[in-house]
């Protein structure tokens, strides 16, 4: 059985935008921050390295997006993993009114099944 990693955020200015970078699992232990994000100024959020999302995080991720979109009237959410697509497509407000740029889909390959 695979450990999950306990999520880990970093957070960088770029000039033109403030970039927040996820790695691990989204769970009730998360902590996803919102101060230091400046206001009024592109976010983009790299979900690219999140492992996972359980239920309980969904609604730590739910209030985060929420909080991000408030501060800033321009949020992209890009490479989003499998686990945040599928939920995204069934949770409302789970993206609240931040842009996907990318995503990850899963593709099966119907002649070998890879």
């Amino acid at each position: 059985m695979e450990k999950k990693r306990a999520l880990r955020v970093l957070g960088k200015d770029h000039g033109s935008h403030f970039e927040i970078s996820l790695s691990g699992t989204i769970s009730e232990t998360s902590e996803l921050w919102t101060e230091g994000i400046p206001a009024n100024r592109r976010v983009v959020i790299d979900a690219a390295d999140v492992t996972g999302i359980n239920s309980m995080g969904i609604r730590c991720w739910a209030n985060f997006i929420a909080s991000v979109c408030a501060q800033s009237k321009k949020v992209v959410v890009k490479r989003l993993p499998p686990s945040m697509v599928s939920q995204a497509g069934m949770v409302r407000n789970f993206l609240a009114t931040a842009q996907v740029e990318s995503f990850y889909a899963p593709y099966c390959c119907e002649e070998c099944g890879n």
